[in-house]
């Protein structure tokens, strides 16, 4: 066994004292755990990129970021427990095995039916979410030349020109004074094609299936890598292009104006942002519940007796 020497050094008093240093085998130890630290954090953040950079995380990203997953979770919720049911109720040995597919079958047609239902209902009211917050965020602005202004531009939100905006923006710096804001910067540099959007563009085509500028746009995008890292700038240029050249997508792009100037003259008004948050999720719960609980059983029980009744006849004859 090796003994490594202790050497000494001399204090001020001219004391002897004895110099203690790291075994080789303690130094290569913390070598190699800082080697090995280095590289495991360089795998987690090349692997997190490369996650990023794949198309169905891109995917979740925008559906986290545009979409209304309230609704989607209490249906995810909906779906598996019924599924979790009704694979139970197959297995039960306390169940007569006539009665089964009754149980069955109801719980099946209540748990997509109340989905279908609750999908349909709940879009129809953010639809007219959406317009009463609209309405009811401008009816609360203090300034009343501010509110007019607004008034006029929710009256033509479908059109909206450079010059509703800028007349706008004139105002907003009249009443704040130490803020400006432009066309370019507040309107066209800050619009941004999402999920929503391109699912706007694929809805507005199959109105109107001879707007040739909508299916380039459509095609243009679609032809995008999902891994480039500018892809969102390059929607967005795509848009911006072809945009005046397509009804649909000016009034798409005149409604994405319309509630970002909303959202800059309301920025000072946290609360009435909150309340409208909370009134659209507490819309997206209760209206599942309900259908859930309530309106889909008492619909779909009829229909599932008499799927059941069919399928145990033929399975009799």
């Amino acid at each position: 066994m090796q003994v490594q020497a202790i050497t000494t050094y001399k204090t001020n008093n001219n004391q002897t004292r004895p110099l203690f240093k790291g075994m080789p085998a303690v130094k290569n130890i913390k070598s190699g755990m800082s080697t090995a630290y280095n590289s495991f954090t360089d795998a987690i953040a090349y692997g997190e990129g490369k996650l990023a950079g794949t198309a169905w995380m891109q995917r979740f990203i925008d559906f986290m970021k545009d979409g209304n997953y309230q609704q989607h979770i209490v249906a995810a919720v909906g779906l598996v427990l019924s599924g979790f049911y009704m694979a139970d109720t197959a297995r039960s040995k306390n169940i007569e095995e006539d009665q089964k597919m009754p149980l069955i079958m109801n719980q099946g047609v209540v748990s997509i039916g109340s989905t279908v239902g609750g999908y349909t209902l709940d879009n129809y009211l953010t639809k007219k979410l959406n317009n009463f917050t609209e309405v009811f965020n401008i009816a609360n602005i203090s300034n009343s030349q501010i509110q007019k202004a607004m008034v006029k531009m929710h009256a033509n939100k479908d059109n909206l020109e450079k010059s509703d905006f800028e007349e706008l923006f004139g105002l907003i710096k009249n009443q704040q004074g130490n803020k400006t804001y432009t066309y370019e910067k507040e309107i066209k540099e800050s619009f941004e094609v999402d999920s929503s959007l391109i699912k706007q563009l694929k809805k507005g085509l199959k109105k109107q299936p001879q707007d040739e500028i909508l299916k380039t746009t459509i095609e243009e995008i679609n032809a995008i890598d999902p891994k480039s890292l500018d892809k969102v700038t390059k929607m967005n240029s795509i848009f911006l292009k072809n945009m005046e050249k397509s009804p649909t997508m000016k009034r798409m792009f005149s409604h994405n104006g319309f509630k970002q100037s909303l959202k800059i003259v309301t920025e000072n008004q946290k609360g009435l942002s909150q309340l409208m948050t909370g009134l659209k999720i507490a819309k997206s719960l209760m209206v599942f519940g309900l259908i859930y609980r309530f309106i889909s059983p008492v619909i779909a029980t009829p229909i599932a007796n008499n799927l059941s009744a069919k399928i145990e006849s033929k399975k009799n004859k």
